[in-house]
C-alpha cells in the first residue's frame, strides 16, 4: 500500500502515506466554520507507533461502522484495516533481526550455547550415519534450517518462512563473525 484514506459519515478525514520506514498520518476535518478546510495535523510515525494507530482507528471506526457484534458488517474496515497493517508491518529482516536479538536468548540461552546444543544432539542421533571422528556443527544446523524453511516455501510460500529463514541466516553469521 502507498496511500490510503478513510472518511467517516461526518467527513472526518486520515490519509495514510507509506515512506519507508515511516507512514505519515495526516488529519482533517471538513469546513464547518468552525474549522478550515487546510486545518489538519501531520505526523511521522515508526511503524511500532502506526501499529499502535491502527488499533485506535480500528477502535475509532468500527462502533460508527459495525454496530453490534457482527464483524462482516463492515467490509470497508477489514480492507483498510488490512492495508493499513500491511504499511506498517515489519519487513522480514526486522522481524527476523527482533527474533533474535529479542528474547530468545532468555528463553534458549545464547545462539552458540544453543546451536552447540542442538548439533550434539543431531550427530548423536546421526552418528551411525556419520564416518568416524565425523560431528554436525552447529553452522551445519542453521544451514539445514535454511534448507527446511527452503523446501516448505517452495512447496507453500510463506512469509514465516522467509522470517525464519532469515533469521537463521542471521544467526549463523552471528556465531561465523562472533558479533
Amino acid at each position: 500500500m502507498d496511500s490510503l484514506m478513510i472518511t467517516d459519515n461526518d467527513g472526518d478525514t486520515i490519509e495514510a502515506h507509506s515512506r519507508g520506514q515511516y507512514l505519515r498520518v495526516k488529519a482533517t476535518q471538513p469546513d464547518d466554520g468552525r474549522h478550515r478546510k487546510d486545518d489538519a495535523v501531520v505526523v511521522d510515525l515508526t511503524r511500532e507507533a502506526a501499529r499502535s494507530l491502527v488499533d485506535y482507528l480500528t477502535a475509532w471506526l468500527e462502533p460508527a461502522c459495525c454496530p453490534g457484534d457482527d464483524p462482516d458488517c463492515c467490509p470497508e474496515l477489514a480492507g483498510w484495516e488490512r492495508e493499513l497493517q500491511a504499511c506498517v508491518q515489519p519487513s522480514i529482516l526486522e522481524e527476523a533481526q527482533a527474533a533474535i536479538y529479542g528474547d530468545r536468548e532468555d528463553d534458549y540461552g545464547t545462539p552458540r550455547d544453543n546451536w552447540t546444543r542442538t548439533a550434539i544432539l543431531w550427530t548423536g542421533l546421526l552418528q551411525h550415519k556419520l564416518a568416524d571422528g565425523e560431528f554436525i556443527t552447529p553452522e551445519d544446523g542453521l544451514r539445514c534450517m535454511v534448507a527446511v524453511k527452503l523446501a516448505r516455501d517452495v512447496h507453500s510460500p510463506k512469509r514465516d518462512n522467509r522470517v525464519d529463514g532469515a533469521g537463521y541466516f542471521a544467526v549463523l553469521d552471528r556465531l561465523e563473525t562472533g558479533k
